[in-house]
């Protein structure tokens, strides 16, 4: 690695041996840019060969038919078109297989939506066989992801042999260390993926740091395809002329503002207004992820209240029965967007109505807690009536826990993103719970993680997991000891 050592100019030994490296690297673009046009043409073949597949299936070794080639190289001009549009090219080739394999599903379902809608609407789709249709669906698909496990299995290959490594510099502009921890993370990350030419300032320095002026010689000597201008603690004075200088030499240049400074994650970058911004919270639940989670809520909450509802008349007269008093018990409780809702639960404590300013956790052996309510706390049937909540939009049957108001203003003195668990529904169970973290928080750091798991949970929902958490709270049930 270059960028510590003498000032330029270098030894010949020693720019030999960084030209060396990157040379290793120096067509790195040009596998996967062929890899990438090569896809085009594959998934345009995989639509042709598996329209013929399809024909030879229905009707065996015979001439196909003018309507089944049209419509197949129909169908491949607009697949390449879909496939491009949905991001399956580019950087998506070098996504996961299950994340391909999404993108691909949803091009090639919206091919054939088209080319049905045609036939409807030209009144010729009663000329083509049904099961030669369903065949070329499947067929294709088949293809598709075969293609797209090759490709997997091929750029890994050509990674493992340095040949798709990248040649990166990094410039640190400032005194925070932002530039020395990105070398660190290059060097002990994706082996094989970076060869990094080495760490410069603006100047030289007298530490023998190479500077901006030395990164331009080098640039003549061979190829530099990233340069990372690092800008940390008051180094954004200097950002505008080092862009200018950079501008000479044709390479990417990318401003890494660090992070670091900030405290606080970054979800993605973007354009804003013709502006980069940097993501550092998403909405959650957005457009049709709203409509899908609301869905769950109606339907399983439903199903689960019909159910559960004899199971509830008889919980609620021996509440009523066991101690004096109502057998609901209503609380109110931080919600969505921090408003407040009332949460419905079966009553498992004596009736003595304390100030919301002083609402004690239930602790082991309370003496509180009613002979019944030790039962319904254990199994947890005394959230049962939560589910009215869930049918009423307040509540979800998967998502972070309310808690109680005086609770809420404690913790969220104590924990910086703590109110963050609001920027969703609350829920009857939640990830946190299903994770150890069920019943009373008697320190800071049980809370501590409960916060981490529901922000996580925030971060990564999706219906498979929602259901996943359901199926473990039932499981919760039966082997949890930490709840009285």
């Amino acid at each position: 690695m270059l960028g510590y050592g003498p000032p330029l100019p270098l030894a010949a030994q020693a720019w030999r041996q960084a030209k060396a490296g990157a040379s290793a690297s120096s067509s790195a673009a040009d596998p996967l840019r062929l890899l990438v046009d090569g896809m085009w043409v594959a998934d345009a073949l995989v639509v042709l060969v598996a329209a013929a597949v399809a024909n030879l299936l229905r009707q065996g070794f015979t001439s196909i038919p003018f309507e089944v080639s049209s419509t197949a190289l129909l169908a491949a001009v607009l697949t390449v078109n879909a496939m491009h549009m949905s991001g399956a090219y580019g950087e998506g080739l070098s996504e996961a297989f299950a994340a391909q394999v999404g993108k691909v599903v949803r091009a090639w379902s919206l091919v054939f939506a088209i080319l049905l809608i045609l036939g409807y609407l030209t009144k010729t789709s009663e000329i083509y066989s049904r099961l030669w249709i369903v065949s070329w669906y499947g067929v294709a698909l088949c293809g598709f992801a075969s293609l797209r496990a090759w490709s997997i299995s091929q750029t890994r290959r050509w990674r493992r042999q340095g040949r798709l490594a990248r040649t990166v510099a990094i410039i640190e502009l400032g005194n925070g260390g932002g530039g020395r921890e990105l070398v660190q993370r290059l060097q002990t990350s994706n082996p094989g993926e970076f060869h990094l030419v080495g760490l410069f300032s603006e100047e030289r320095t007298a530490s023998q740091r190479n500077g901006i002026q030395d990164l331009i010689a080098l640039a003549q000597l061979f190829r530099i395809d990233e340069v990372l201008v690092v800008v940390s603690g008051q180094g954004g004075a200097g950002l505008s002329g080092a862009l200018r200088r950079l501008g000479t030499i044709p390479t990417n240049v990318r401003i890494c503002p660090w992070i670091a400074e900030l405290g606080v994650p970054v979800r993605d970058v973007g354009l804003f207004m013709q502006s980069a911004v940097l993501t550092i919270y998403r909405r959650p639940f957005t457009s049709w992820s709203r409509v899908v989670k609301r869905a769950e809520d109606i339907i399983l909450g439903t199903v689960a209240t019909l159910l559960l509802a004899p199971l509830m008349l008889l919980i609620a007269a021996a509440v009523k029965l066991d101690s004096p008093g109502p057998a609901l018990f209503r609380q109110q409780r931080l919600g969505f967007n921090n408003n407040v809702i009332t949460v419905f639960k079966f009553r498992t404590m004596k009736h003595r109505p304390a100030p919301e300013d002083a609402v004690p956790q239930a602790q082991r052996g309370d003496p509180r807690v009613t002979r019944l309510g030790r039962i319904l706390r254990r199994t947890s049937l005394d959230e049962l009536p939560q589910l009215l909540n869930v049918l009423s939009g307040a509540m979800s049957l998967v998502g972070p826990r309310p808690h109680a108001l005086a609770h809420n203003d404690q913790y969220a003195e104590l924990i910086d993103d703590y109110l963050g668990r609001h920027r969703v529904q609350p829920g009857i169970t939640g990830w946190a719970q299903v994770n150890g973290l069920r019943g009373e928080t008697d320190t800071l750091d049980k809370m501590q993680r409960r916060v981490e798991f529901d922000l996580t949970y925030i971060d990564n929902w999706s219906v498979l997991m929602d259901l996943r958490i359901m199926v473990l709270t039932a499981l919760s049930l039966v082997f949890d000891r930490d709840v009285y």
